[in-house]
């Protein structure tokens, strides 16, 4: 499997996962109207991923914003990861990356940890400058 590389779009994040690394970045801000179509074909590469290199992974989700259609579908991703890391036992780390000015982000980082107890979740909190 290559790399995954998806460029940012008007109402789409940037998504690269480094194999070299195994790190995978969610950039930007997701309110497409066609959520689905964008996220169902990262979540199918991060399955097969997942299942070809039970190595740990780490997530860094940095958005700025996202509509709901978007919360259902990183819910999936999550739970799809969730699962993985629970009966394989490969070590998934979550970073959750929110503003300080936007406490919004930071509960909804909150309430991913709380519903996937089997992810290491670090909700980093960044200063502006």
């Amino acid at each position: 499997m290559n790399d995954l590389l998806i460029e940012k779009g008007d109402s789409t994040p940037r998504v690269f996962f480094d194999k070299a690394t195994n790190n995978l970045e969610i950039v930007g801000e997701s309110f497409s109207e066609e959520t689905a179509h964008f996220y169902q074909p990262i979540i199918e590469w991060l399955d097969k991923y997942v299942k070809a290199n039970p190595t740990p992974l780490s997530l860094d989700f940095r958005l700025s914003y996202f509509n709901t259609s978007s919360s259902q579908l990183i819910f999936e991703m999550l739970e799809m990861l969730n699962n993985h890391a629970s009966n394989y036992n490969i070590p998934i780390v979550i970073n959750w990356h929110a503003s300080a000015h936007d406490m919004d982000m930071v509960e909804d980082g909150e309430d991913f940890q709380d519903d996937f107890g089997a992810l290491s979740f670090n909700i980093l909190v960044e200063q502006l400058i």
